[in-house]
């Protein structure tokens, strides 16, 4: 049976506002010389490209011998008037809108615990953790849909220790949650993510009241996520740190539409968006 090394499934890449790929499906087996012969140069340099580094698609997938490459896609909602952060979280809670339906991978959002969606809290390291619990419970709580036995399995508790030691630091796992560093919390509700393995995490104004420090490093968990395919929502009242992110910006006010945006478009944000001069230079009108 013939290895599969490269397969690029129904891909659609825009640069500049160009479509460059359209539709584009390709697969590389072992062992094969395959030739391409470009009627213009704009599609071959895309594609080498794409084949050099994880740009953001608008559609379709890239997969190295079978797995997925392309990471999941990281959607800014920038709510400009703050009314309809209640509202959201109420929404996902409930699932139950008055109109129209919440789906998640094409399945209908199930009211309740339904695992296939996170949340992250604004505040996370004071409103999710819990300090009456151990580090291995607040850690791995969330994992009892897809493993139910998780409490009483001491070997599954060990072999998490021994896996995420060394992301998370050996030492964690024997400290109260209050004796925790910042970073050190922080680490612990995103790799909680990690072991749910939802398909989207919301996350509300995570950049708010955090340092320097910690902005940089609460934006390197999220790029963690999305490496590991999971798509993010960022619900932001200001773009300081969440633009950097996105590969879409959904723009509300009232609660409605008002503008959305792609990463190639973000060059037509208005010229007081923060770091919109990084955008002039890589996508120039």
């Amino acid at each position: 049976m013939r290895e599969e090394i490269l397969r690029m499934n129904q891909v659609t890449y825009v640069s500049q506002g160009v479509v460059r790929l359209d539709n584009f499906s390709l697969t590389v087996w072992a062992g094969e010389i395959l030739g391409l012969v470009p009627i213009n140069n704009d599609g071959l340099e895309a594609l080498f490209s794409l084949l050099k580094q994880n740009l953001p698609l608008r559609s379709g997938y890239v997969y190295y011998h079978g797995k997925r490459v392309n990471g999941g896609e990281c959607v800014v909602v920038q709510d400009m008037d703050d009314c309809a952060q209640r509202d959201f979280l109420a929404l996902l809670e409930w699932g139950e809108p008055e109109k129209g339906r919440l789906l998640v991978g094409g399945a209908p959002l199930t009211s309740g615990r339904d695992r296939s969606i996170a949340v992250v809290q604004e505040r996370p390291t004071e409103t999710m953790l819990f300090p009456s619990m151990s580090y291995m419970d607040n850690l791995c709580f969330n994992m009892d849909h897809s493993f139910p036995n998780i409490w009483a399995s001491r070997g599954m508790r060990r072999s998490i220790r021994e896996e995420y030691s060394p992301l998370l630091g050996a030492e964690a796992f024997d400290m109260r949650v209050d004796d925790l560093t910042d970073r050190q919390k922080y680490d612990l509700v995103f790799t909680r993510l990690l072991l749910q393995r939802p398909k989207v995490v919301f996350c509300i104004h995570p950049f708010k009241k955090a340092g320097v420090a910690i902005r940089s490093h609460i934006w390197e968990l999220i790029d963690r996520l999305l490496k590991k395919d999971i798509a993010v929502v960022i619900l932001a009242l200001n773009l300081a740190d969440s633009l950097a992110l996105a590969d879409r910006l959904i723009r509300l006010r009232l609660g409605r539409i008002q503008e959305t945006y792609r990463r190639e478009d973000f060059v037509k944000l208005p010229y007081n968006t923060p770091w919109l001069y990084l955008y002039r230079e890589k996508y120039p009108k």
